[in-house]
């Protein structure tokens, strides 16, 4: 939402002079220091301009003005998704869900994205997207490292909300060194001897159909069970998803997939 500011028009020096109304703390302005003075409210519009609007001479009239123009912008002005321009920070991941959820990607996913930005919102401070900063980033970290995640974990939050405020024009926050460190997993592989017993142990065509998908392609489960079609396999077979079952079609025959 924008700012309103209350302005009074006064004589400097002989010159007109637009002077901004301060009223203080419990310090109440005496309307009588104003008089002969004309108040005018300064506000940005929808298009993005600056507007002066004259209120008239009365202060308490001007204030009033001020509020009521505070709320019509508030519940009338949009909210901006093109990226450099000032969007408060509830507004943006409002916006940035909203997006997610119509571009299709998984509930699960959405879920994630949105636990992650979640909790860089609560251990950030700022009110508009535009004064988010990398020290922002670094107090996100502390907070991640007194929790149980691992470095793993840690960089992956990170890395989705830095994507999150890429996509509202904050790029190159963080450099590659700067995100949290975490040491990769080593790969443990399947011995031949390992998958040999695995095979040997499925007791029906397809039971050994749906293995040696799982072995050959690499998938995980949930990758399998959201795979489109068609989905080439190293397997001989041209395999899809079902849509209206928990399984995989291989060659007409629905298959069942025990591991899903």
């Amino acid at each position: 939402m924008s700012t309103v500011s209350l302005y009074r028009l006064t004589k400097v020096n002989g010159k007109r002079k637009f002077v901004r109304v301060s009223l203080g703390r419990g310090r109440p302005l005496q309307v009588t220091k104003l008089s002969g003075n004309v108040f005018y409210l300064r506000y940005s519009s929808g298009d993005g301009k600056r507007r002066w609007q004259s209120v008239g001479p009365d202060l308490e009239a001007a204030k009033h003005a001020q509020a009521s123009k505070e709320h019509e912008l508030k519940t009338t002005e949009p909210v901006s998704t093109i990226p450099g321009q000032r969007i408060r920070l509830d507004d943006a991941t409002a916006v940035y869900f909203a997006n997610l959820e119509k571009r299709g990607l998984d509930h699960k996913t959405i879920q994630k994205y949105r636990t992650d930005v979640n909790e860089f919102r609560t251990s950030c401070s700022k009110t508009y997207v535009t004064q988010i900063t990398k020290q922002d980033l670094f107090d996100f970290m502390g907070v991640l490292r007194q929790g149980e995640g691992s470095g793993r974990t840690q960089f992956n939050k990170v890395n989705n909300v830095v994507v999150f405020l890429k996509a509202f024009g904050l790029t190159r926050l963080l450099k590659k060194n700067e995100y949290p460190s975490f040491t990769q997993s080593p790969v443990r592989w399947y011995s031949t001897d390992e998958v040999s017993r695995l095979l040997a142990a499925t007791e029906t065509s397809d039971e050994r159909f749906t293995l040696r998908f799982f072995l050959e392609t690499g998938m995980r489960d949930g990758e399998v069970a959201h795979a489109n079609t068609p989905t080439s396999a190293k397997v001989s077979s041209t395999l899809w998803r079902n849509p209206s079952t928990n399984g995989i079609q291989r060659n007409g025959k629905f298959v069942m997939c025990p591991c899903l």
